[in-house]
């Protein structure tokens, strides 16, 4: 069985994590063939088909959706495939088919030369990054090999090679170093099959090397389409705390050669520990090309989950750094350099006769400090060594909301036999650390959007149902406000509703 990652299945069963004490191996470092609650059944199967439909009336909008760029109007991503399962060897193969309408909205063109006009518009120079504001303007049609795997198990290590969406981490709404947000990363892995017991506690980890392709929306350059991404964690469940998970990444991207990835990049988490990028920039212009005397850019995640399963109640955060401090001084002045994190909590109430009240809270940010004036600090995510960073054909591989932004979100569920509905409220504020690079950057243009919304979801004998709607406004979108406004005196607040639900049969 695969499941998708965010999906009912499981969300219900973390929170069996938290009311029935269920194991909580694997919760750090997911995908959708080893997600909580699947079950891999042996010999030859179907996998049946999975759909999710997404429709956005006024402007792009979709975090965490794989291969599926959620523009305006209707977007659907549907998958299906077969796998077998085997002693020893596991195939799966469930290609995926995304469409957009890519219906028009105003965006601002990119104003970099030899780059589409669709690029972003904040990054350039050291703050680098293929993130197009827009994928052109036709509809746009993907086919991918999805969530497709071979996997070789030997005991508790597996090997194999694979397309599938990954979540590294405890967030639930965010993951600061890979999520499922940008589209399938192929890559190989060694990972642990099963939890290694040792005298310290349950050890698991994920060991990957992939290639990272660049949108068609970026630049001009075909030499510089393939990147490497070479990614290692490692997460502890310790003897004397088995309800506390503690975890270490690194991932580092460097450009491929001739568009081949090097079989060193399998070595690059262990080897490239690069002094981070935000210091290195102080006297390089935001106008510059990327910085030649790095040749890797590196991320450095530490996570942390805890599980109170007598009280129905978990707490669980996540830090990422750009890079190492250069030295302990470093460390101690300035700790907020190239940071990014998010803190969260969960709690599911006692079961009553007929459910559980279930309540959840998160927020992230990875804005950037403004401690250094008049130095050229680079937002996380981007690329000081590579043009496009921390990006997948032109989205963000770690937080949904991208570089500069912060976000909060709340969220209340009734959980009951075979179906959940809640309430949500989200608040995103976009690209923070690039409204400050502005012409005249002031309170009144912050980017913010402010949505409300419904959720609920279904278990049903032969499917599952996720579905979600959402309403609010975004505010000086783009950071266009009549108090300087380069486009004249105009305020651009952007009524928005978003609909999504993903069926899937089972």
């Amino acid at each position: 069985m695969l499941a998708p990652l965010g999906g009912v299945v499981e969300d219900r069963a973390r929170v069996m994590q938290l009311t029935s004490h269920a194991t909580t191996d694997g919760t750090l470092l997911r995908t959708p063939s080893t997600a909580l609650g699947t079950r891999a059944a042996a010999g030859l199967h179907v996998l049946l088909p999975s759909a999710t439909l997404v429709y956005n009336d006024a402007i792009a909008y979709g975090p965490n959706l794989g291969n599926l760029w959620a523009g305006r109007g209707t977007n659907v991503l549907a998958s299906a495939g077969a796998a077998y399962d085997g002693r020893y060897v596991r195939v799966v193969v469930a290609p995926e088919v995304a469409h957009s309408d890519n219906r028009v909205f105003e965006v601002l063109p990119g104003l970099v030369r030899g780059r589409s006009t669709f690029s972003s518009p904040w990054h350039a120079g050291v703050a680098s990054a293929d993130l197009p504001l827009r994928f052109g303007t036709a509809p746009i049609t993907l086919v991918s090999p999805g969530q497709s795997s071979l996997t070789v198990r030997a005991g508790a290590v597996a090997v194999g090679v694979s397309s599938e969406e990954q979540w590294w981490g405890p967030g639930i709404r965010n993951a600061l170093l890979l999520s499922n947000n940008a589209g399938s990363v192929p890559h190989a892995f060694l990972r642990t099959s099963r939890p290694l017991r040792t005298p310290l506690g349950a050890v698991e980890a994920r060991w990957i090397v992939g290639a990272l392709t660049e949108s068609t929306f970026f630049d001009s350059i075909p030499s510089n389409d393939t990147r490497s991404l070479g990614a290692l964690a490692v997460t502890l469940r310790p003897s004397i705390a088995p309800n506390v998970t503690l975890g270490v990444a690194h991932s580092v991207v460097r450009a491929a050669p001739r568009g081949r990835v090097p079989a060193s990049a399998l070595f690059d988490p262990l080897t490239r520990w690069r002094a981070g990028a935000q210091l290195d920039t102080a006297a390089r212009p935001f106008s510059a090309q990327s910085d030649t005397t790095r040749d890797a850019d590196d991320l450095v995640a530490l996570w942390a989950r805890w599980v109170f399963p007598n009280d129905g109640l978990e707490i669980y955060g996540e830090t990422v750094r750009a890079g190492v401090p250069r030295q302990l001084r470093e460390w101690l002045l300035v700790p907020q350099a190239g940071f990014g994190y998010t803190i969260g909590l969960q709690w599911a109430g006692a079961a009553r006769a007929r459910g559980r009240l279930r309540w959840q809270a998160e927020v992230s940010s990875v804005e950037q400090t403004a401690d250094f004036a008049g130095r050229a600090l680079a937002d996380l995510y981007t690329g000081a060594a590579t043009p496009q960073g921390f990006t997948q054909r032109g989205r963000v591989l770690g937080a949904a909301t991208g570089p500069g932004s912060s976000s909060q979100f709340v969220g209340a569920d009734w959980l009951a036999t075979g179906w959940q509905a809640g309430l949500t409220a989200t608040r995103v504020r976009w690209e923070n650390d690039a409204m400050y690079r502005q012409a005249a950057p002031n309170f009144f243009r912050h980017d913010v959007s402010l949505l409300f919304g419904v959720r609920g979801g279904l278990l049903l004998p032969h499917a599952t149902v996720l579905a979600s709607f959402e309403a609010g406004r975004r505010d000086n979108y783009l950071f266009q406000n009549g108090f300087n406004n380069p486009g004249g005196f105009r305020t651009i607040d952007v009524p928005m509703t978003t609909a999504r639900i993903t069926v899937t049969a089972r």
